[in-house]
């Protein structure tokens, strides 16, 4: 059975004179700010990771530029460092 209600033009017929919540503004309401939040966390942490890629980047240039230079010397120290940078540099890509 239909209920018919008659209205006012003041009233313009929303929800809210109706007395109830539209399902797409309750919902848009609620999880908006919830995928605004994730979204800037997910972003927030791939720029940190694009960074520490970066970074890393760097060291293990440096490294393999301090290696070459330690070379004459016989220090194995830096080959070490050089091999762990390049792990860290493989994992970051497999997680990027």
């Amino acid at each position: 059975m239909l209920k018919v209600e008659t209205r006012n033009p003041h009233d313009s017929m929303s929800f809210k004179s109706l007395g109830e919540l539209s399902a797409a503004s309750e919902a848009s309401s609620t999880h908006q700010a919830d995928s605004c939040v994730q979204s800037k966390s997910v972003y927030t942490f791939l720029c940190a990771l694009e960074v520490l890629n970066e970074t890393l980047k760097d060291a293990f240039d440096y490294q393999r530029n301090l290696s070459e230079y330690f070379k004459a010397f016989d220090i194995q120290m830096f080959e070490e460092m050089l091999l762990m940078l390049l792990m860290l540099l493989m994992l970051l890509m497999k997680l990027h």
